[in-house]
């Protein structure tokens, strides 16, 4: 038995701070590290979590929705 830890509390529980536990790209926390460790070595992330939204116009543009309708649907908040 024992708390149940928002984001907040389980990034800063001492714990998950020994292991490193936070994983770190370019300088920011990107998501829980790997638990796995090889001949004491962490193993690392690709690369980061996309950022919200981050694809958006990519991913709108591979189904054949153009740039000026992308601007229109961040422009009335849809995207």
């Amino acid at each position: 038995m024992g708390p149940v830890n928002d984001m907040a509390d389980a990034v800063a529980d001492p714990q998950v701070r020994h292991r490193g536990m936070i994983a770190q790209m370019d300088g920011r926390a990107v998501g829980p590290g790997s638990p796995f460790r090889f001949d004491g070595e962490h193993a690392t992330a690709a690369r980061p979590a996309p950022e919200l939204g981050e694809h958006t116009a990519e991913v709108l543009a591979s189904i054949g929705i153009g740039d000026d309708e992308v601007a229109g649907l961040r422009s009335r908040g849809i995207i």
